[in-house]
């Protein structure tokens, strides 16, 4: 449907009713004449002029109308366009509206919740300050405590160091006298063993071959040494060498100890050799028996261990005594060395 305004300049100039129009502006009769009654596009009448609607429903109508009213009403229609559909508003107006009385219940409600939680929490918050108190004036009175024993244990530590620094000077004094002590028994027991010499020195009977023992007398020797150690200690000289005792031997006289020693140089008393050599064969598998008779033996009393370390080359090799030794003579002493030597010609 089509709204239009129309002007009237005069009363008798006023147009027929007319029937709704196209678009075009063209009036009832579709002449272009009628086009005269129509200004569609003017906004505002001229001055003066008397503005009419026309209303092209159902016959004729027309009524005067304010051109300003005309234009709040279409600023209306179009803000109306824009606007939220009334049962929208209804629906977002009852959610608000709950969502205020949702929140001024559950405000109401929890004043008094919120009120207890407080003074919960501001009791809790009193028992912990209370709390922390007497866990500080404990930490106060710990720290008092240990500064307290920390002095103690530093005063104890001087008091310890200084009885170590006696100590230590107590030490070195007991050290210095041992010492002093050590020096005057060393000096004491070196005048005392110069006083000490051998006496009686006289050869005895060959121990082996080429080996005399000697013995002499360790007399007077001083309280307070010990007579078998100081014999050991002390040599002797003997064929132009110092010769320390081989053993030594309490004579049972009170500080005198006889010792015995064994010259091994320039004994030629000591030295035998052998004669009378013989091939005695083959004994058994493999070994052949040689003898000899000992010759010059001046000491009979040790004849055996003399035989027994006597030398002897046989066949181009040395020996350094017999296999064992035998006596053989007739109301007498005449010792023999025997030899098992092995060798391969008895080996049949």
């Amino acid at each position: 449907m089509v709204w239009s305004w129309m002007y009237n300049r005069a009363p008798s100039d006023r147009p027929p009713p007319y029937a709704p129009f196209a678009s075009q502006g063209v009036g009832n009769s579709g002449s272009p004449d009628d086009a005269r009654y129509f200004d569609r596009r003017a906004d505002v009448p001229a001055h003066g002029e008397q503005v009419y609607f026309v209303a092209p429903i159902n016959g004729y109508g027309s009524f005067p109308r304010n051109p300003n009213i005309s234009r709040a009403n279409n600023v209306q229609n179009q803000a109306a366009k824009l606007q939220v559909p009334h049962m929208l508003k209804v629906g977002l107006t009852l959610i608000i509206s709950s969502w205020i009385i949702f929140f001024l219940i559950g405000y109401s409600a929890n004043v008094p919740l919120n009120s207890a939680l407080h003074d919960r929490r501001r009791q809790q918050w009193d028992k912990e300050e209370s709390y922390r108190a007497i866990t500080r004036a404990a930490w106060v009175e710990e720290v008092k405590k240990h500064q307290d024993l920390q002095l103690r244990m530093q005063e104890e530590q001087k008091a310890f160091d200084e009885m170590r620094r006696d100590w230590a000077r107590e030490r070195q004094q007991e050290q210095e006298e041992r010492e002093r002590k050590q020096r005057e028994l060393e000096k004491d027991e070196t005048r005392k063993r110069d006083s000490l010499a051998w006496e009686g020195l006289q050869a005895g009977h060959c121990v082996r071959y080429g080996v005399k023992e000697y013995s002499a007398t360790l007399s007077r020797v001083p309280l307070g040494l010990d007579s078998i150690s100081e014999c050991q200690k002390k040599s002797i000289n003997i064929q132009g060498r110092d010769w320390h005792p081989s053993r030594c031997e309490e004579s049972g006289f009170c500080g005198r100890v006889t010792a015995h020693f064994d010259v091994d140089i320039n004994e030629s008393s000591c030295k035998p050799w052998w004669v009378n050599y013989r091939d005695k064969g083959c004994v058994e598998y493999g070994i052949r028996r040689h003898e000899a008779s000992i010759e010059d033996l001046h000491d009979t009393e040790n004849w055996e261990s003399i035989c027994m370390t006597t030398p002897m080359t046989i066949r181009g090799r040395y020996y350094e005594g017999p296999t064992s030794c035998a006596n053989w003579g007739r109301g007498g002493l005449w010792p023999w060395g025997i030899w098992l030597l092995e060798d391969d010609s008895c080996r049949w």
